[in-house]
């Protein structure tokens, strides 16, 4: 598939338990390693409270700034 590689994808999925959580991010991984293997990607599960962090360190780690 030809194109611009300048798109970025996230979410946040709430009110799951563990095991949802864990199918969820396994269903995740795949697809992404079917539709664009040389992509990079992090996930990441947390509690509602670390959600905010896990998306700042995330990002900051997907596009190459840690600062």
């Amino acid at each position: 598939m030809a194109g611009k590689k300048d798109n970025y994808l996230s979410f946040v999925i709430g009110n799951l338990t563990d095991a949802q959580a864990a199918n969820i991010m396994s269903d995740v991984a795949k697809s992404k390693n079917k539709h664009a293997p040389s992509a990079r990607s992090v996930g990441a599960i947390t509690k509602q409270d670390g959600v905010g962090s896990i998306l700042a360190k995330g990002w900051q780690n997907l596009i190459g700034k840690n600062e």
